[in-house]
């Protein structure tokens, strides 16, 4: 369930989410219990059901305090830098990630409390524009095996020619069009707000076909982008303004049921800058300044701002 990402399965992944939830767990091992509700509850975040993640999370909270196993006991940490990254507290979810190294560090799991600190502190970076972490980065790469991980933050960065040559290799290894594509959908979500940052036209227009069909979904896993937003984006570059508001009021949809306040932040900045008629600007304006404290420029990165 954690590896079938690609676009053509979600549906189906989402319905093994519900199997497992509702499965008799008398007998089940509280590990794998809560390794297995944890995959269960980030499939019901992807799809917008926040409450449903914090509730399972809940449960594998509760588990992680009756079997004290150092593997579980990272879970609750990482829940709070989720909750914090969609709540819009992002200095202290960057700080919250710190706090999970030194604690796996304690339970002798340092290598995984950094897998998993350094990829949630992805999104809370770019948000932040706090993108001089090379250790982070360097550390991602070599983790995950995929460059394409770090490609926004190059592009931010400005460094166009590494973030440029990240993009070519991964458009050059997707699938012919008709193919099917099992490429999974954090890459693909990742390439595509590269080549938005990047105004790469060609990628954008092949990413953003290929990631149609998942529009619904909220952020993947280490890409906490609203998928709708990122193809609005995506849309604008390619010169088709009207897909691109259609995307930016559906994704607003998806971002208000996750409660994730900084891309609600975001969405209402562009649809701002999408409307012509200055009192449809207004009103998305004054909804922007009521979204979150990073929708005035307390936390959000200008430069990614601008760039939208």
């Amino acid at each position: 369930m954690q590896w079938i990402g690609d676009v053509a399965h979600q549906d189906e992944v989402l319905a093994l989410a519900n199997e497992v939830v509702a499965s008799p767990r008398a007998g089940v091992n509280p590990r794998t219990e809560a390794d297995f509700l944890w995959h269960a509850a980030m499939r019901y975040l992807i799809h917008g059901d926040r409450a449903r993640f914090h509730e399972l999370t809940e449960e594998v909270a509760a588990l992680a305090e009756h079997t004290q196993e150092p593997g579980v006991l990272l879970r609750p940490l990482v829940q709070v830098v989720i909750e914090q990254t969609l709540d819009g507290d992002l200095e202290n979810a960057l700080e919250s990630t710190q706090s999970l190294i030194h604690r796996a560090d304690e339970m002798g799991i340092g290598m995984l409390g950094r897998v998993q600190a350094y990829s949630w502190s992805l999104p809370i970076r770019l948000y932040l524009g706090a993108l001089d972490d090379r250790a982070a980065t360097d550390f991602n790469e070599k983790s995950w095996r995929e460059q394409i991980i770090n490609l926004p933050t190059y592009a931010m960065r400005g460094d166009t020619a590494r973030a440029e040559e990240v993009l070519e290799q991964f458009m050059a290894r997707l699938p012919p069009t008709n193919a099917h594509d099992a490429t999974n959908v954090t890459w693909l979500v990742l390439a595509l707000e590269g080549a938005i940052l990047l105004v790469d036209r060609t990628s954008a227009e092949v990413l953003r076909q290929r990631l149609a069909p998942s529009a619904r979904l909220g952020g993947e896993p280490h890409a906490f982008s609203i998928v709708g937003r990122l193809l609005g984006d995506a849309a604008r570059v390619c010169g088709d303004p009207k897909a691109a508001r259609v995307y930016y009021e559906r994704a607003l949809g998806v971002a208000d049921s996750m409660q994730h306040r900084p891309e609600i932040a975001l969405l209402h900045l562009n649809l701002a800058n999408c409307c012509r008629e200055p009192k449809q600007r207004h009103t998305w304006t004054v909804r922007l300044r009521h979204s979150s404290p990073c929708a005035c420029g307390q936390h959000l990165n200008p430069r990614w701002r601008c760039a939208r």
